[in-house]
């Protein structure tokens, strides 16, 4: 297999490997700088208990070493973990890379990853139930359970997500009647400039609180019950946000009840934010987030997010009793926070020592 030498006069008998003196211990989400490009250290456990893997993130490069590879993947050494190699292979399935370098064999695409992965684990799906269920017989004992707390890949949450995002702005439009006098169209379209302010003002928000869960579910790993549980508040609000447009438009075209209208609608969207600020607590306190994001870039997003707290909150104080300069602090939201977070695709603080 090898055709060529290093260098000339160079003796395969004489290779000897040179000792090195140990440093540190790597873990799960330290980062390797090599100038230029970033590894970060993913611990995937299975094959042995110290098994990693190295994300070139940036080039959406993953060096898997000995987890996975074309052929049979080796499993029942002294150290493997049957259990523990099944959970890096549900990891391995949702990871979004486009090229493969393994320890051994060819490299390969993400289609073939998640191929590998998942006959990986509908091949061993059926040993560890029959190893699960022999066990409870002899023991006469139910089958032990993962402690840990179960997580799931937040695919299926974005995907609901976007769903109710695109209904509710959809919905907005249906807000805005076309005049029945045809005779005086242009005059009855004209009228209705509180609907196009409201219908503008709320499908941009809604498009921005789309952008922001974006930025905050990217960088999310896994999610628990108690994320599922909050984002559906969360979309809740986002689902109510139509009939608070409605009563805007409705108060502005009829110049009565602003001062309400402008609380309801501020409210909505300062409880959405509210919930944003408590979902990205939670999936920080329970470390549910990709390591690549540095903890300088976490904080980032959570002071972007407590900021729409206070300023959502002074638009509604100041609707209260002036209710266009309410609606005008509210939407002065829009621009700052279609801006990107400083940190948030896990660049450094240059003021970091």
């Amino acid at each position: 297999m090898i055709d060529v030498l290093p260098d000339p006069g160079y003796d395969p008998a004489a290779y000897r490997v040179e000792p090195m003196t140990l440093t540190r211990l790597l873990d799960d989400g330290d980062r390797v700088d090599l100038g230029g490009r970033v590894l970060t250290v993913l611990h995937l456990p299975g094959h042995t208990p110290g098994s990693i893997a190295l994300l070139e993130e940036r080039a959406g490069i993953l060096y898997s070493g000995d987890i996975i590879y074309e052929g049979a993947l080796i499993d029942n050494l002294p150290n493997s973990d049957v259990a523990a190699y099944r959970r890096s292979m549900e990891f391995l399935v949702d990871l979004d890379v486009s090229l493969v370098h393994p320890g051994h064999g060819e490299s390969f695409d993400r289609a073939r990853l998640r191929q590998l992965a998942g006959t990986y684990l509908r091949r061993t799906a059926v040993s560890v139930a029959d190893k699960e269920s022999r066990h409870s017989i002899i023991r006469d004992v139910p089958p032990k359970r993962e402690t840990s707390r179960l997580t799931r890949s937040p695919g299926r949450l974005l995907a609901f997500s976007d769903g109710v995002f695109a209904i509710a702005v959809t919905l907005l439009v249906l807000e805005i009647q076309p005049p029945h006098d045809f005779g005086r169209l242009l005059r009855g379209l004209g009228a209705l400039w509180p609907s196009y302010l409201a219908y503008t003002l709320s499908f941009l928000l809604i498009g921005q609180v789309w952008v922001n869960h974006h930025v905050m579910f990217d960088r999310v790993r896994h999610v628990d019950r108690a994320v599922l549980f909050l984002n559906t508040l969360l979309l809740m609000v986002i689902a109510f946000l139509p009939f608070s447009t409605s009563l805007l438009a409705d108060a502005l075209r009829a110049e009565q009840g602003l001062r309400a209208s402008v609380v309801v609608y501020g409210g909505t969207l300062w409880t959405a934010a509210a919930l944003f600020n408590i979902v990205w607590a939670h999936l920080r306190r329970a470390k549910l987030l990709d390591p690549g994001l540095r903890p300088f870039g976490a904080r980032a997003i959570a002071r972007r997010f407590a900021l729409a707290l206070v300023w959502i909150g002074s638009g509604i104080l100041v609707g209260a009793f002036v209710p266009i300069a309410g609606v005008a602090i509210i939407a002065a939201f829009l621009p700052a926070y279609y801006l990107p977070i400083r940190g948030e695709y896990g660049e450094q603080d240059d003021t970091a020592d």
